[in-house]
């Protein structure tokens, strides 16, 4: 018996508590201190936490598995639809260094409700009655690994958790969610995009997207930025960007990395970040 199965409670709580200071760190970060964190002085609606940050609502249902682990299924409480935006995260950790990630997630876009369980698995008690029968328990709905959305960094869950936009999200879970055509954020070299909020508030009021399909929404910006930091291994500053010869001098460098298209749809990003910083005076 290992420490983790010996230590189960002392090992879920500890996890809890790292997720949360990951997440607040965030916050600390980039996201001016605004995350609010509460827990349910009862557990009986299938949550552990409640969020809040940006104007998003989470209870959030919390698993945990070690990596290499066998879990292949969760079971999850359906009060957990009742709620504004519920969510379950599957936490993966680090056996030895107890480091946190990836995540899985189950959920909707933040400010929605969780996808309907009624045609999930009922879930069965462990233990039979009298007669060995293993009782339905129909406030509970047994959801598969597949059923989940891989996140690698906690960063990228940040901004699915709370950003209605989904600005710099993964591309597997924009896909399956939004169908947003994004880059994937890779959980190395997982660079920032400063002034990131001030970007998108700008976007949004100089009518980016209001036009156009989800492909060319704010959201698709901040994600191909994060691609080009990705991809040049250096944040998104505004000492980085403030002219029309910085976006020259990255379009070359990334050239043949990506199709055409694709870095014409960077640079037209990196033009709306510069915009952003003569306008805002950076």
């Amino acid at each position: 018996m290992t420490q983790h199965t010996e230590s189960s409670s002392y090992r879920e709580k500890l996890i809890e508590h790292l997720f949360v200071a990951e997440l607040l760190k965030m916050s600390w970060l980039h996201h001016c201190c605004s995350l609010e964190i509460a827990k349910p002085e009862v557990d009986n609606s299938g949550y552990d936490l409640i969020m809040e940050a940006m104007g998003v609502i989470r209870h959030i249902q919390l698993k945990t598995s070690i990596i290499g682990g066998k879990t292949a299924v969760q079971k999850v409480h359906t009060k957990l639809a009742d709620k504004p935006s519920g969510c379950v995260v599957w936490i993966y950790i680090d056996e030895k260094t107890l480091r946190l990630g990836p995540f899985y997630y189950f959920g909707a876009e933040a400010g929605r409700p969780l996808p309907s369980l009624v045609d999930r698995k009922v879930a069965k008690h462990t233990k039979g009655n009298k007669d060995g029968v293993k009782a339905q328990r129909q406030s509970i709905r047994v959801l598969p690994k597949g059923s989940f959305t891989k996140i690698e960094t906690i960063g990228d869950l940040y901004t699915c958790l709370f950003s209605k936009t989904q600005p710099g999200g993964s591309e597997e879970f924009a896909d399956r969610a939004f169908g947003l055509q994004v880059e994937v954020m890779s959980s190395q070299g997982n660079h920032v995009i400063a002034n990131e909020d001030l970007f998108l508030d700008f976007l949004v009021h100089s009518g980016v997207g209001v036009n156009d399909v989800a492909a060319s929404s704010p959201a698709s910006y901040i994600s191909y930025l994060n691609s080009v930091a990705k991809l040049i291994d250096s944040d998104i500053t505004p000492m980085l960007l403030r002219s029309e010869d910085n976006v020259r001098n990255i379009a070359e460098k990334i050239r043949g990395k990506r199709e055409k298209n694709t870095i014409r749809n960077y640079c037209s990003a990196m033009r709306q970040y510069v915009a952003m910083v003569k306008a805002k005076g950076l």
